[in-house]
C-alpha cells in the first residue's frame, strides 16, 4: 500500500525531516489509523532529538497521535510534557502560543495513554481556566474527561468548566454530553447547576448516546446524589 511505501521510504530519511513533518507524519498515519510501528518508533527517536523545535502545535499533535495510534513511547512523552510545560510556564502572565485544541489534545493524549504527567496538568489547568471561553463542545469534555481519567485534582479548573459547559451544552453531541457527567462524578465534583441542565438537556437525545453513554450517565447521576426523574425515567 501507498502508506507502507511511504513508511519504508521514510525510515532510513528522517534526518531529511524538519519538526512541522514529523508532526504531520505521525497525525497522518494516527489518523489514518495505519499501524507502523517501526515508523512511529523512528520518530519518535528523530523528535526526541529536535524537541525544542517543535511548534507547540506540533508538540500537542505528536502527543495526539502517538496516543491515538496506541504506540507506547514514555521516554518522549516524558520530553513532550516537559517541553509543553516549560512553554505553558513562560507565559503564566499573558496568553502562550498554545491553542484551545492544542491544550485538549495534550492532555486527552496523556491520559489515553495513561502516561502521568501531573506538572503539565497542574500548569495547564489554570491557563486552560482562564481560556475556557475559547474552547469547543468537544474540547471542554476531552478536557473534564482526561483530568478525571488521569485523576488529578483541578478543582477550579472544574467550576469553571461546569460555569462554561452549563449554558453551551446545546453544542455538545451525546458522547460529550456523557462525557462530561462521567469526569464530573469520577472527580467527586457534583456541580449542580452543570448536572440540572445535562438532565434538562439530555432527556431529548437520549436516543442518540451509546449503551456505555447511557450507562456512565446513570452512573454519574448517582454517584453525585443528583435525582433526575425526567432522565431517569426517559
Amino acid at each position: 500500500t501507498l502508506f507502507h511505501a511511504i513508511s519504508a521510504e521514510v525510515i532510513p530519511r528522517l534526518n531529511e525531516f524538519n519538526t512541522q513533518e514529523i508532526a504531520n507524519l505521525a497525525w497522518a498515519y494516527a489518523e489514518i489509523g495505519f499501524a507502523a510501528p517501526m515508523l512511529f518508533h523512528a520518530l519518535a527517536a528523530r523528535a526526541a532529538a529536535v524537541l525544542r523545535h517543535f511548534s507547540e502545535q506540533g508538540l500537542a499533535n505528536t502527543l495526539w497521535a502517538f496516543a491515538t495510534a496506541g504506540i507506547a513511547a514514555p521516554q518522549l512523552f516524558d520530553m513532550l510534557a516537559a517541553e509543553a510545560t516549560a512553554r505553558l510556564s513562560e507565559f503564566s502572565s499573558q496568553k502562550s502560543e498554545f491553542t484551545s485544541q492544542n491544550m485538549a489534545n495534550s492532555v486527552w493524549a496523556l491520559a489515553t495513554a495513561g502516561h502521568r504527567a501531573p506538572r503539565l496538568f497542574h500548569t495547564l489547568a489554570g491557563e486552560a481556566a482562564r481560556r475556557l471561553h475559547e474552547f469547543s463542545a468537544q474540547g471542554i469534555a476531552n478536557t473534564a474527561w482526561a483530568f478525571a481519567t488521569a485523576a488529578v485534582p483541578a478543582p477550579q479548573l472544574f467550576d469553571a468548566m461546569a460555569a462554561e459547559a452549563a449554558p453551551r451544552l446545546h453544542d455538545f453531541n451525546a458522547q460529550n454530553l456523557a462525557n462530561m457527567a462521567w469526569a464530573f462524578a469520577k472527580a467527586g465534583m457534583p456541580a449542580p447547576l452543570l448536572f440540572e441542565a445535562l438532565a434538562a438537556e439530555a432527556p431529548a437525545r437520549l436516543h442518540q448516546f451509546s449503551g456505555q453513554g447511557l450507562a456512565n450517565t446513570a452512573w454519574a447521576f448517582a454517584t453525585v446524589g443528583h435525582s433526575s426523574p425526567a432522565l431517569l425515567d426517559a
